[in-house]
């Protein structure tokens, strides 16, 4: 994968997620599954992108917030209380995107 691909595979994760913040029914039948999965339906649906740049921004996108929260990124990190009673790919569509859209504020 040439440099320019990666990039716009990267931008592709957040792009991907913002579009499941709109479409709550296909958030709700992708939740349970894999990792694979969900990204071979983003890609279906034109936003293709590999595991490992998903890692990449995902972790990035967290280590980010938490420091312009101003607290460490690790077990005690706030992100991370959301996640009770809910699936990761929830949290990062309806706690992690909204957040970025907010300029990383709370």
């Amino acid at each position: 994968m040439s440099a320019h691909e990666r990039v716009a595979s990267s931008g592709n994760v957040l792009a991907f997620l913002r579009y499941l913040g709109g479409r709550p029914e296909l958030l709700q039948e992708l939740k349970t599954r894999s990792k694979d999965e969900v990204i071979a339906v983003a890609a279906e649906r034109g936003y293709p992108f590999a595991a490992a740049d998903f890692d990449t921004v995902v972790w990035d996108a967290e280590a980010r917030l938490a420091d312009r929260r101003g607290e460490a990124f690790d077990g005690h990190f706030s992100l991370w209380s959301t996640l009770w009673g809910r699936h990761y790919l929830e949290m990062l569509v309806e706690d992690l995107v909204p957040a970025l859209s907010r300029g990383w504020s709370r």
